[in-house]
Formats: structure tokens, C-alpha cells, sequence
């Protein structure tokens, strides 16, 4: 467990992901969202953690090699700019989600 303080900078931490951060998108999708984006360094995955008062949902997008397993790049997946980092495709997935829910 952790004090009533610890866990409101916690809150306003993810928040501020919202808000201000790389999940924009969704915080406009849901007034009180929190939330946490993340890339790997090579951009083969890309994750959106993000909570409501009601729920909680983690979205990871990722892609490799059938043959070898080898993680694939996602720049460029789908139309995107090759500077886009995979963590936006989950955003826009959660988003979709949290939208269908409200």
C-alpha cells in the first residue's frame, strides 16, 4: 500500500501524460484517463497503459518474423511517418476502445 500523497503524484504523473504528453489523443477521449506510453529503442513495440475510474487496459503493438521470430521495425507501418514512435499506434487503439465504451 502506499499513502494518500504518494499515490496523487502518482495520479498526477500519468496525467500529465494526458494532457501534455505523447497520449493527448486520449486524454481528450476521456477527461479523467491516466495514463503511460512507451517505444522500444529500435521502434519494434509500442504500449499504451491507460486507466479510468473504472478500468484499467494495456494495449501492445508489436510485429516480428514468422520465420525467426526476429522483432520487425514498425516505422512507416500502416502510412505513418518513419519519425512516429510505435507507442502512437497503441494510443490511437486505446483510444478507439475507451470511445466505444463511453
Amino acid at each position: 500500500a502506499m499513502s494518500e500523497k504518494t499515490a496523487q503524484a502518482v495520479t498526477d504523473a500519468l496525467r500529465t501524460t494526458m494532457t501534455d504528453g505523447s497520449a493527448k489523443t486520449a486524454g481528450a477521449a476521456h477527461p479523467a484517463a491516466v495514463g503511460k506510453t512507451g517505444t522500444t529503442t529500435a521502434n519494434t513495440a509500442g504500449w499504451f497503459v491507460g486507466g479510468t475510474p473504472d478500468e484499467t487496459t494495456a494495449v501492445v503493438v508489436y510485429r516480428m518474423s514468422l520465420k525467426d521470430l526476429v522483432p520487425l521495425s514498425l516505422k512507416g507501418l500502416g502510412g505513418d511517418a518513419s519519425a512516429t514512435p510505435a507507442s502512437r499506434r497503441a494510443v490511437d487503439l486505446w483510444t478507439h476502445y475507451i470511445k466505444a465504451l463511453t
